[in-house]
């Protein structure tokens, strides 16, 4: 009976210890898509900027509203 209980304690130990773990990964992975979508649109901001500046250097300025 001592056992069984010693096995049942383990066994928990062992699902919070996955529970938690999984938790974490899914904290990392959340991140990662998030900066993976902020970087997309910097790169956007960053690309239309660009064309901006050159539209302006050969004289088609267009005003854009946010």
């Amino acid at each position: 009976m001592k056992a069984e209980k010693e096995l049942v304690d383990l066994n928990d130990e062992a699902n919070e210890a996955f529970y938690s773990a999984s938790k974490q990964k899914t904290k990392v992975d959340m991140s990662g898509e998030r900066i993976t979508f902020l970087n997309f649109e910097l790169f956007q901001k960053r690309r239309g900027h660009i064309e901006s500046y050159k539209r302006s250097r050969e004289g088609k300025v267009e005003i854009e509203e946010a």
